[in-house]
Order: C-alpha cells, then structure tokens, then sequence
C-alpha cells in the first residue's frame, strides 16, 4: 500500500507520540521511511 513514507522530524511533542504509528506502518506495509528534518 505504501511504498515511501515520508515523516517529518522536529522537536514537537506530535513528533516523538507519530513515532511508534509511522514504526508500525513501515513493518505493516514493508515500506521505506524518509525522514524530512525541519529546521
């Protein structure tokens, strides 16, 4: 279903609670995670 999941990364507090979801999604869908750092 997804092959790239793009996640963004900053020091928010949003970030660290998607974390385990974005993990999980990756194993589910054997995807590729990019990470996007924002400054």
């Amino acid at each position: 279903m997804f092959k790239t999941i793009l996640f963004p990364v900053d020091q928010s507090r949003e970030t660290r609670e998607a974390a385990e979801t974005v993990i999980n999604l990756v194993k589910t869908y054997d995807s590729r995670l990019n990470f996007v750092v924002g400054s």
